[in-house]
């Protein structure tokens, strides 16, 4: 038994356990899990808009600003990095086709691959899949794939 300055008993504690939990817990540190069903809150002018994840089609990159295209609200300039939302919104939906742009799984209507290859959105879009990107995307769709 372990007695503190205090008199209080001390638990004693594995170091492997210890080290594992610091690193969980810097791991997780600023991570916050958002699933599909989730809303997020974004800035757009002077209000704040809660958009359920899964009616955000794209977003787009545009310097400092991010522009989303969501259902039933149509386009939305965001004052945060595209980065951001690649970070905050859930990967297995979510995938970076290009430096400008990430796509929301579920509303992709088909890729074509001709003209260096892009995907056709539901919403009637077309978004580039860059060069570096489209080994990344070609596993989604081959994890995707019957």
């Amino acid at each position: 038994m372990v007695v503190s300055s205090k008199g209080s008993v001390i638990k004693p504690i594995e170091k492997t356990a210890l080290l594992k939990t610091i690193n969980t817990a810097v791991a997780s540190k600023g991570t916050t899990s958002v699933s599909i069903n989730d809303k997020i809150v974004v800035m757009d002018r002077n209000e704040c808009l809660f958009i359920k994840v899964s009616d955000i089609f794209y977003a787009e990159a545009k310097g400092a600003y991010t522009k989303l295209l969501v259902k039933d609200r149509g386009e939305l300039m965001v004052s945060k990095s595209i980065k951001a939302f690649s970070e905050k919104l859930p990967e297995n939906y979510f995938c970076r086709v290009h430096k400008s742009f990430l796509i929301n799984l579920i509303h992709v209507d088909r890729y074509i691959k001709s003209d260096g290859g892009y995907v056709q959105m539901d919403s009637g879009e077309t978004i580039p899949v860059s060069t570096r990107k489209k080994d990344a995307f070609m596993h989604i769709m081959d994890e995707m794939a019957i």
